[in-house]
């Protein structure tokens, strides 16, 4: 099916059936191939933020209808898009380790929550790196977490990283960790797919809104800037944050209604939308 937008996932229900498996950050979609060679029966994800990356990974799989690839931030896809108890595998493959800036690492206490909630029981996530620090802290966190089984010395990748660290004799490391157990409580949002939202606020009101910031509980969103079309038009530039997941998103308000930017073909989450109607409404 190609590169799919959140909203074509959503409205064509995609994850209503089948076995899924999930790559977060896959590249060039190498990595995509290996998993449908090996399990040609499962609908295969793969995500990725990069343009280039995925008219890559596009290239290579195009010819595959049951590869998947979506422009999105691995967290943002868990919370808003995959129902709980959805996936089979997932896979997370030397990813940016980020260094002097860990906070900004995929593996954390969230993640780890999403991943419980989302995988089905005896799923199992699968995680590869060339910085130590970055394995013994992620271990860590799943090992803390009570609901999985971690395993090592993992089957070989084949990626283009593990290609190279190798070429350069660098260590790598891997686990899987497989859920034992899942969440008692999943939590859960809504998620809109069209929700124009009637605004009362005056023209000058809304021209001044351009570094307005809003924060609380687990949310903020900061409208960055405001254009001007018309008298009647204007596009709103934001950004939208849920814990520690995030998007840039394009708004535009017209005859008196908001709403986001038609070829952007995004989403509003539950939480987004509280915004929005607490700010223009």
């Amino acid at each position: 099916m190609g590169l799919l937008t959140p909203r074509e996932i959503l409205k064509n229900d995609l994850f209503s059936k089948g076995t899924h498996i999930l790559e977060i950050g896959c590249g060039n979609g190498e990595f995509l191939l290996h998993l449908h060679q090996a399990r040609p029966y499962a609908i295969i994800w793969g995500l990725d933020i990069s343009n280039f990356a995925l008219k890559k990974a596009f290239s290579r799989t195009k010819d595959r209808a049951n590869i998947f690839l979506v422009k999105s931030d691995g967290k943002w896809f868990l919370q808003w898009l995959v129902p709980p108890k959805t996936l089979k595998e997932v896979y997370l493959l030397f990813p940016d380790p980020w260094p002097g800036n860990e906070k900004k690492r995929m593996v954390n206490q969230n993640f780890i929550k999403l991943l419980s909630e989302r995988l089905e029981i005896g799923g199992r996530f699968t995680f590869a790196t060339d910085v130590r620090d970055y394995y013994e802290k992620t271990r860590e966190l799943f090992e803390s977490s009570g609901f999985f089984r971690i395993t090592e010395g993992i089957e070989s990748f084949y990626t283009k990283y593990e290609r190279k660290w190798k070429s350069l004799r660098r260590e790598t490391y891997s686990l899987t960790a497989e859920l034992v157990k899942a969440p008692k409580n999943i939590e859960t949002f809504g998620v809109f797919l069209e929700h124009p939202v009637e605004v009362s606020i005056s023209v000058e009101t809304i021209k001044n809104l351009a570094g307005l910031e809003l924060r609380w509980g687990d949310i903020f969103f900061k409208i960055i800037d405001v254009y001007e079309k018309t008298g009647r038009e204007f596009l709103f530039k934001t950004v939208f944050r849920f814990r520690d997941m995030g998007q840039k998103q394009l708004f535009i308000l017209k005859d008196g209604k908001i709403d986001l930017l038609p070829v952007q073909l995004e989403i509003y989450p539950e939480p987004l939308l509280d915004a929005i109607k607490l700010v223009f409404t």
